[in-house]
């Protein structure tokens, strides 16, 4: 099943766009935007509205994404 980070690197792909020129876009240091889009650490919420306003994509576009899974609750 796809992710999305994988359908945000794909868009930046399809624009053309660097990661260095989206990081600048987005203020975000580019070390960060790189490992979001590998998949190896997670976007935050205010970091997704960032680049789908940047990138245009719509809620739409991820119709059928799964959710990660939920953390482990902390023990009382």
């Amino acid at each position: 099943m796809v992710k999305a980070y994988q359908i945000i690197a794909q868009r930046v792909k399809e624009r053309g766009i660097t990661k260095a020129e989206l990081s600048r876009r987005i203020v975000l240091d580019d070390e960060l935007l790189r490992r979001s889009l590998a998949g190896t650490r997670k976007i935050t919420a205010d970091e997704f509205i960032k680049l789908c306003h940047e990138l245009k994509l719509t809620l739409a576009d991820f119709e059928g994404v799964l959710p990660s899974k939920p953390g482990k609750k902390a023990k009382k």
